[in-house]
C-alpha cells in the first residue's frame, strides 16, 4: 500500500505540472528512480529508503531547467547508492566501466522478478541472487499429497534413510495448514555422508487442518533418500500414513525417471531413481532460490534512454563480496 501510494504521489506531482522542461525531468526521474530500485544490483541500492529518496527526488528535479543540471542532480541522487551508475549527453559515448572481477571471495548479485511483488501475500516475486532471504526463497523439491486431515493436536513421527555428500543437506519437510490460514513446517534434515536413519517426532499445532510432505536439497550437493515412513498417534497405537512409493523403487518411475506420484515443485535440481532410492543432485549453474533458470551474466549491462537528452548505463549483475557489508 505504501508503494502504491508512492506511485501515486509521484503520477501526481507529474501530472500538477504544464507540458514542459520541469514536467520532463520528472519524466527523467521517474524512469531512473525505477531502473535503479529494481534492477541495480548494489548493496546499497537495496537497503536505501526508497520512499524517502522518491520525494526528495522529486523537490529537487522539478523547477530545473537546464539539461546540464539535470544531469548533476540524478548523479548526486542515484551514483551514492548505484555506484557503477553512468549518466551521460546522449550524443557522447560512455566512458569504460571499471567493474569488479570474480574471485573466490565474491557471489554474482542480480535481481529477478516475476510480475511486481506489492506485498507478500500476491502470487508475485522478487529476488537478489546472492543476497537471498531464505524466506524468500523459491521452492522447489518433490511433493506428495497423502490423506493427512484433521491433524489438530496430533502426534506424529516421521522416519526416513539417507545420505548426502560433504558439507551437503536435504530436508523431509510436513508443511500443514490451520483454520487460520497460518502455515507450518515440521522439518527432518539429513547431514549424514553415509546412509543413516533420521527420526522425527512431534505435535501438529492445535488447529491444524491438512498437510503434505516435501523432499528438498538446501544449496548445493546431492542427496539419496529411502524408505520414508509417516506415522499418527492413534487411540489404539500408531497407525501408518498411506503414502505412495516412499521405498522409491526402480520400475515405479515416470517417463522422465522422476518417481511415481510425486510431484516436482521448481527447477534447479535432478531427481532420479537409482538402485531403488531417490538421488538429488543440483543442476551446473544453479543459483539458490532463484525464480527463473536464466538471469543476468556478471557485469552484463543495461542501457535506457532518460528523455531531457540523456541516458543511462548500469550492470545488471555484480560481482560483489559473499558477505553483505553491515
Amino acid at each position: 500500500m505504501k508503494l502504491r501510494l508512492s506511485l501515486f504521489l509521484l503520477l501526481l506531482s507529474y501530472s500538477a505540472y504544464p507540458q514542459s522542461v520541469p514536467n520532463n525531468n520528472l519524466a527523467s526521474f521517474a524512469k531512473l528512480y525505477g531502473y535503479i530500485r529494481y534492477f541495480h544490483p548494489s548493496d546499497e541500492a537495496a537497503t536505501v529508503d526508497w520512499d524517502r529518496l522518491l520525494y526528495h527526488g522529486i523537490e529537487q528535479v522539478r523547477d530545473i531547467e537546464k539539461g546540464n543540471e539535470l544531469k548533476k542532480t540524478l548523479e548526486e541522487l542515484f551514483v551514492p547508492i548505484a555506484p557503477t551508475l553512468q549518466i551521460y549527453e546522449i550524443d557522447e559515448a560512455p566512458k569504460k566501466l571499471n567493474l569488479p572481477v570474480q574471485t573466490d571471495q565474491s557471489v554474482l548479485v542480480t535481481w529477478q522478478h516475476k510480475g511486481f511483488e506489492h506485498s507478500e501475500r500476491n502470487m508475485y516475486r522478487s529476488v537478489r541472487l546472492g543476497r537471498i532471504d531464505p524466506n524468500k526463497a523459491a521452492a522447489h523439491g518433490l511433493s506428495i499429497y497423502p490423506d493427512l486431515s484433521n491433524l489438530s493436536g496430533k502426534k506424529f513421527r516421521l522416519s526416513v534413510k539417507g545420505k548426502a555428500t560433504p558439507n551437503a543437506k536435504a530436508q523431509i519437510q510436513v508443511i500443514t495448514y490451520t483454520r487460520s490460514r497460518a502455515t507450518n513446517r515440521y522439518k527432518l534434515l539429513i547431514d549424514s555422508s553415509d546412509w543413516n536413519d533420521f527420526r522425527l517426532e512431534d505435535s501438529f499445532e492445535e488447529g491444524t487442518l491438512r498437510g503434505y510432505l516435501t523432499i528438498q536439497m538446501l544449496g548445493l550437493g546431492a542427496a539419496s533418500i529411502d524408505d520414508l515412513k509417516m506415522e499418527l498417534e492413534a487411540e489404539d497405537g500408531w497407525k501408518e500414513v498411506r503414502i505412495e512409493n516412499t521405498t522409491f523403487e526402480s520400475d515405479n518411475v515416470k517417463a522422465d525417471g522422476t518417481p511415481r506420484y510425486w510431484e516436482v515443485d521448481g527447477f534447479g535440481y535432478e531427481y532420479t531413481v537409482k538402485k531403488n532410492a531417490l538421488h538429488i543432485q543440483n543442476t551446473e549453474g544453479h543459483q539458490e532460490g532463484a525464480l527463473f533458470s536464466h538471469y543476468a551474466e556478471g557485469n552484463e549491462l543495461f542501457t535506457a534512454d532518460l528523455g531531457n537528452g540523456l541516458k543511462a548505463r548500469f550492470p545488471l549483475a555484480l560481482y560483489l563480496p559473499k558477505e553483505m557489508p553491515t
